[in-house]
């Protein structure tokens, strides 16, 4: 059994908008992000040039999100250290998988993630994600800081 339709959409356009997004212009030759969606999962992978070859790619998995049509909530999974094995993540299930790709941005754990050139995937910089990169993934997770001043009601 797979997604209802109308999440199914939601999901495309979340994962598509974040894959895009999320990594740093600087490692866009050596590294892309891109998601599938097969019945009730969902599936983030990294895609790494083979030997340098931009037209040879190796999926690497990120992170499984599993949908549960009973509650319509979603179960976090990471990848374990066997190929094609995944562990539950150490989280509560959620009726938003906002929360949950969240947690795998954020890393807590070190689980999702690994480093190009010992640079983290996740950061622009060695102190951080910049500003500008924060914003952006916050536009992309619809979780933009509101300004007091301008949601302040006239008068």
């Amino acid at each position: 059994m797979g997604l209802p339709l109308h999440t199914y959409h939601l999901v495309e356009r979340l994962l598509g908008r974040y894959c895009e997004r999320l990594c740093s212009p600087q490692f866009e030759r050596q590294l892309r992000l891109g998601f599938t969606i097969d019945g009730d999962s969902a599936f983030v992978y990294e895609l790494r040039p083979v030997f340098g070859i931009a037209s040879m790619v190796r999926r690497v998995a990120v992170a499984r999100f599993l949908y549960r049509q009973r509650d319509g909530s979603w179960r976090l999974y990471c990848n374990a250290a066997e190929p094609c094995r995944w562990r539950p993540y150490p989280m509560d299930r959620s009726r938003t998988l906002v929360r949950l790709l969240a947690e795998v941005d954020a890393d807590p754990r070190g689980l999702f993630w690994g480093r190009v050139n010992g640079a983290s995937l996740r950061w622009c910089s060695s102190r951080g994600r910049c500003a500008d990169c924060e914003d952006r993934y916050r536009a992309v997770l619809g979780t933009v800081p509101v300004d007091p001043v301008s949601a302040a009601p006239p008068g």
